[in-house]
């Protein structure tokens, strides 16, 4: 089970997957809807498992919005429809659709907890949400992992609801247009798409959540073209009115219009440098203005086309301006002289090339031509190249347009569809076939940044269509680590990456230990392809503790604890034998050799080397107070004990005068020189402390002084149990007091990090007057024991105080038994009083067995609460005071 569960959980995080339909025995991969986790919280450690509670939200999308519409009923759908993603029917449309949409499998917060396990969907109870009304429906569930030391290892567990392939999906239909759409474009830092029509307008939407940003409307007559600005910054487009107008993203404002062109305007582009902005005209020339000053440069207008100019396009390195015409051809010129290039212009084509776009390494250039084909030319030596033309359209071929990583080249046709060709080989991907109508043209393809989406225009259906491009999806997972591990060693983890996208792609696949870097790899995988990489983490002195260990890809993450132990290293040489009598505790390796008689029996503290050789007696009796190597040497036995005489924080030893220990805090108060002083007062961070209290008690400290990583604070031998071997603290609080001129009382408060866990053995005792009955083992008391007996509160709903003197054994099971911090909790109950509660399943209930006539009545009792400090008595030398609340 893991130590801190409740750092499993980032409550702020939400991921998003989706449900995945086919059609006609095909993957047809389109979103019914999408499923985020909206809230994930840490509930409690049960003995088979870790339970979270979920908020889900169900958010309908623009295809659900269709099947909904068309299919009201399930049996509508293929039967298979969910058989391709998941082993069994994980959600059903309604039957009767005037009442509910759409019915999910998920739990109610009444029925058990579901077991999840990493890439399934979870499925436990029935919920019908109602999503005809209403686009977005949250429901609960309660999740049981069943394997915490596995996948669900990580800071920020996520609901998973399975990496699936979204090639080509259609996402967004957009339609605000109310007459032919002619021209679409995507803003170069993805935030915007753009497209104008036959009326003169241009609609502009938010990416984020596809609302309509604007309509702009300055031009006179049909949108022919929409370009960017590089940076986004601004928006132009070309108008049958003979204009360019340019717009501010800021304000949307018209800041610039452009008016050389003797008729209409019908291409439009940037130079990717952002010096400057070209169209094309049907008075047969292409005008470029310094978008410095807007004005037109010395070379401009560029008059070698002799026809109508329907496109204008810069290579990706603005070296190269290149425009189609209604002779059939493409020219190009060169930028630094505005000259045509030798070969210009590229003529392969029988029809008026109404569309160019430059491959974005520029390596080739392609065309599309009203002879229905696509033509490719290498830059190198500006010839077709072998592929060349692409020849799927039966109809004009009215946009180009390569993705921005190059590996698709879409083009779009008269003949109502959208071709998608992989660059790798040329071969036909897909065919986007969503406009319909009698005149179902599509005008113009456009690409979003990153190759994560494609969009396009139709004529008639008044639409503009998005779709989902496929894409890698890099899952990682952590197979293995060789933790724990001892300083100076090298950590090893072993990540498997599974590319469970649809795409081939790169990644790097980094290492974090602690939120820090250490290591990284870059992956090439192919779609639904995996491999296991090792990466590492030499460790040095000073990196002990536990720690997270967290691999990414640009797509997930998985976590998992390691533990980097203190080096410390004992060796005892001699001619006899070596023997090692040691209880070691945390991570101190020990090396005995010989072959006579050598027993270790040496005091030492923290970080000491000590080595006892000789070859006949060698004694070592005494305790180092400070960092230096103990040699003891003879000519008998060698006797060395190695021990904690003190307790430790960080690496510096000291001696604690009233160490208290409560269910979330350990104080120890201790005097340091004032040479020392200095090194102390950086633990001066009262109040940067902040608690969070989470379901059941449970709580997390956060030190917001940022520290980036807590303190190790390590207990003496002698008083283990019932104070932990060692474990980390975040600093609570600091004090400091002169008790002498060059003396300090100091006291350092620390704050758990998480519940304390039984740590020690339990005890099993009878016999005595007194008897306090736990789930760890029964205690036997003695009156003397027992002191005075207080009681606070109302008659019904009191704490009673009971304090007591015990041993070693005796306060550490009582300090095991109130494991969780406030796990005695007021429950609502409906139609009576309000009542408390046990949220550790009873770890924190206790059966009391009192003598006759003492103030407290035997039965069972809560532990609300208990604190642990140095008693009195020799045998006895623990005071326990253990608030209970009546059950």
């Amino acid at each position: 089970m893991l130590e801190n569960p409740e750092d499993l959980v980032d409550p702020g995080n939400q991921h998003t997957e989706t449900f995945l339909d086919t059609s006609d025995g095909e993957p047809r991969n389109t979103f019914i809807f999408e499923v985020a986790t909206e809230h994930y919280e840490f509930v409690e450690a049960a003995e088979d498992g870790l339970i979270f509670d979920a908020d889900l939200r169900f958010d309908r999308t623009a295809f659900g919005d269709w099947v909904l519409e068309q299919h009201p009923n399930w049996d509508k759908l293929p039967d298979h429809a969910a058989e391709n993603i998941f082993d069994s029917n994980r959600w059903d449309l309604a039957d009767d659709a005037s009442d509910t949409a759409v019915e999910f499998l998920v739990s109610d917060m009444d029925e058990p907890p579901v077991e999840a396990v990493k890439g399934q969907l979870l499925e436990i109870g029935s919920t019908t949400l109602n999503l005809r009304d209403q686009q977005s429906v949250t429901t609960s569930v309660r999740v049981k992992t069943t394997d915490p030391e596995g996948p669900w290892e990580s800071p920020g567990v996520r609901l998973r609801f399975g990496h699936g392939s979204t090639d080509w999906s259609l996402s967004q239909t957009l339609s605000e247009a109310n007459s032919t759409s002619y021209a679409t474009s995507w803003s170069p830092n993805g935030s915007y798409l753009a497209y104008g029509e036959y009326d003169g307008n241009v609609y502009v939407h938010s990416t984020s959540d596809w609302s309509l940003a604007t309509t702009l409307s300055a031009a006179g007559s049909s949108i022919e073209d929409i370009g960017w600005a590089p940076d986004s910054s601004y928006i132009a487009y070309a108008s049958r009115d003979d204009n360019v107008y340019i717009h501010s993203v800021s304000d949307w404002g018209l800041s610039q219009t452009l008016s050389q062109a003797g008729s209409n305007v019908y291409g439009v582009d940037w130079s990717p440098d952002g010096n400057y902005i070209a169209y094309g005209s049907a008075d047969n020339n292409v005008y470029i203005h310094a978008t410095s000053d807007w004005s037109p440069i010395g070379n401009s207008p560029l008059s070698q086309a002799g026809n109508s100019v329907y496109t204008v396009a810069w290579s990706a390195d603005s070296s190269y301006i290149s425009y189609g015409t209604s002779g059939n051809s493409v020219h190009v010129h060169t930028t630094n002289d505005w000259l045509p290039i030798a070969d210009s212009p590229l003529s392969a084509a029988t029809g008026i090339v109404r569309s160019i776009d430059w491959e974005p390494n520029a390596n080739y250039v392609a065309y599309g031509s009203d002879d229905e084909n696509v033509y490719i030319h290498a830059t190198s030596d500006w010839s077709p190249i072998a592929n060349s033309p692409l020849s799927q359209a039966t109809g004009r071929v009215t946009s180009v347009a390569w993705s921005p990583d190059a590996s698709y080249l879409a083009y779009g046709s008269y003949d109502s569809n959208t071709y998608v060709h992989l660059t790798s080989d040329w071969t036909l991907d897909v065919t986007l076939t969503e406009a319909s109508g009698s005149y179902a043209y599509v005008n113009s393809v456009t690409w979003a940044p990153g190759t994560d989406n494609i969009a396009y225009t139709g004529a008639s259906d008044l639409n503009t269509y998005v779709h989902n491009a496929p894409s890698a999806d890099f899952v990682v997972t952590i197979s293995s680590t060789n933790s724990p591990i001892d300083e100076t060693e090298t950590l090893t983890v072993d990540t498997q990456i599974d590319n469970q996208g649809g795409k081939a792609g790169e990644q790097e696949i980094t290492l974090e230990i602690g939120g820090t870097l250490e290591d990284s790899q870059t992956v090439s995988l192919d779609a639904s392809t995996s491999t296991t990489i090792i990466l590492e983490w030499p460790t040095e002195v000073g990196d002990h503790g536990s720690k997270t260990a967290t691999t990414s890809s640009n797509d997930d993450s998985d976590s998992t604890s390691i533990l980097v132990r203190f080096d410390r290293t004992v060796t005892a040489t001699g001619s006899g034998s070596a023997t090692v009598s040691r209880e070691w505790t945390g991570a101190r390796s020990t090396t005995a050799s010989g072959t006579g008689s050598a027993t270790i029996s040496r005091t030492a503290t923290a970080d000491r080397s000590l080595l006892a050789s000789g070859t006949g007696g060698a004694t070592v009796s005494r305790t180092a107070t400070s960092d230096r190597t103990v040699v003891a040497t003879g000519t008998g036995s060698a006797i060395v004990r190695f021990d904690f005489a003190g307790w430790a924080i960080g690496r510096r030893m000291i001696q604690a005068t009233e160490p208290e220990l409560t269910p979330k805090t350990l104080s120890l108060s201790f005097e340091a020189t004032r040479d020392d002083i200095g090194h102390w007062r950086q633990y001066d961070r009262a109040g940067d402390l902040g608690i969070q209290i989470g379901y059941g008690g449970q709580f997390r400290a956060i030190d917001s002084a940022g520290r980036d990583s807590p303190t190790i604070v390590e207990a003496p031998d002698s008083e283990q149990p019932p104070f932990q071997a060692g474990s980390e603290w975040y600093v609570n609080s600091y004090e400091e007091e002169q008790v002498a001129a060059d003396r300090f009382e100091l006291t350092l408060t620390f704050h758990r990090l998480s519940d304390r866990d039984p740590m020690f053995d339990p005890v099993d005792e009878a016999g005595e007057s007194w008897s306090i009955d736990t789930d760890r083992g029964t205690v036997a008391l003695e009156d003397r024991q027992v002191g005075q007996i207080s009681r606070s509160g109302t008659t019904s709903g009191g704490t009673t105080t009971l304090p007591l003197r015990l041993t070693d054994e005796q306060a550490a099971l009582l300090a095991d038994t109130g494991t969780v911090p406030d796990a005695i909790v007021e429950r609502m109950v409906p139609d009576g009083p309000d009542r408390l509660e046990d949220s550790s399943d009873g770890k924190q209930t206790v059966t009391i067995t009192a003598p006759t006539g003492a103030s407290i009545e035997p039965g069972q009792y809560f532990v609300q609460g208990w604190s642990l400090s140095h008693g009195g008595y020799q045998d006895y030398r623990w005071r326990v005071g253990l608030e209970l609340a009546e059950k």
